[in-house]
């Protein structure tokens, strides 16, 4: 069985924001669409009973980065992407509050 490594070099990078699995930081709706379902007629169609939806949440891994990032694979060999220009952000610096809650919490 293959196994995939993630791995850091900058210190203390990867246990601030360490690779998590999906099932372990299912968003809030996971628990409102389910309560829904149990009181809805069960015949009807549900988001709840759509496998592509939550198949997403049992595979794969979430990377926590500050830009998108792309692999491609054929097996065997892989590459990975990352934009080459980036454009600047207007992110408030003045308040610290502001920035805080733009972070996203994965507890």
């Amino acid at each position: 069985m293959r196994k995939i490594e993630f791995y850091s070099d900058v210190y203390g990078l990867a246990d601030t924001v360490p690779v998590i699995k999906p099932i372990d930081c299912l968003p809030k709706w996971v628990n409102i669409v389910r309560a829904d379902y149990k009181q809805s007629d069960k015949d009807q169609t549900h988001l709840y009973r759509c496998p592509g939806i939550f198949d997403l949440f049992n595979h794969g891994y979430i990377v926590p980065a500050w830009h998108d990032i792309s692999f491609k694979t054929d097996g065997e060999n892989y590459a990975w992407e990352v934009p080459s220009k980036f454009q600047p952000i207007n992110a408030p610096t003045a308040n610290q509050s502001k920035i805080s809650n733009m972070i996203v919490s994965y507890s």
